[in-house]
């Protein structure tokens, strides 16, 4: 935008930062640490071509990047990341709080190059597909749509809180069928006081602690688990 190789914009309550994963230089890493940290928009998602979480064949997961961006991300609350890069689409499962989808397959598919992992939370290799997302207040939809107009991926998503002992509540809702079918389940991790813990077990029908030494829960508002 405007010749910059990376830049930031913000529309309503959302706040968006563009990367260059080319060449992530001091630069870029300094104008980025700095960016996220004064924004205070209740949204911040980034978007950039190499994915730091990726089961496509052809290229994988950008390790380095990772190690380079994530603590990043993770110390500013960063909320959802879209890269591209490998031609498939991939919803990853959340990552220390941060979601992550390789939207890829839009201009070119690289059919059968989706190699499921335990980082795969959906993922279509079989048709070229594209993304529609939605925020309103404080929830994103998004919908994965193939070039025949068949939804292969759909959702909403909530932002974490920003405090350090707030993003370990969040919540999860995942369409089922039509948007008046979506469910709701809270969670608060009791286990937060492990680093880089954050709770994302969506599909238990129960408490996904049971048993654990309930005198390690933190309170967080009274918040605790709940269907």
């Amino acid at each position: 935008m405007n010749g910059e190789r990376y830049y930031a914009f913000s529309k309503k309550n959302a706040k968006f930062f563009v990367l260059d994963s080319d060449y992530m230089d001091p630069k870029q890493l300094q104008w980025i640490d700095t960016e996220l940290k004064n924004a205070r928009d209740d949204w911040k998602i980034v978007y950039f071509h190499h994915p730091l979480y990726s089961s496509g064949g052809r290229h994988g997961s950008e390790v380095d990047l990772r190690v380079t961006l994530e603590p990043l991300f993770v110390k500013s609350g960063v909320n959802v990341v879209y890269s591209g890069h490998d031609h498939i689409y991939e919803r990853i499962k959340p990552q220390k709080g941060i979601y992550y989808f390789v939207v890829g397959s839009s201009g070119q598919l690289r059919g059968g190059d989706l190699k499921k992992s335990a980082l795969t939370e959906a993922g279509y290799d079989m048709d070229q597909t594209f993304m529609l997302n939605e925020i309103d207040k404080n929830e994103l939809f998004f919908q994965a749509i193939t070039r025949q107009g068949k939804t292969i991926d759909s959702g909403v998503i909530a932002p974490s809180a920003q405090t350090e002992a707030d993003r370990h509540t969040f919540t999860i809702r995942k369409n089922r069928g039509e948007r008046r079918d979506r469910k709701r389940k809270r969670f608060l991790c009791v286990l937060c006081d492990l680093p880089g813990f954050f709770c994302t077990l969506s599909s238990r029908k129960t408490d996904p602690h049971a048993g654990v030494d309930q005198s390690r829960v933190p309170t967080v508002d009274g918040l605790v688990w709940t269907k």
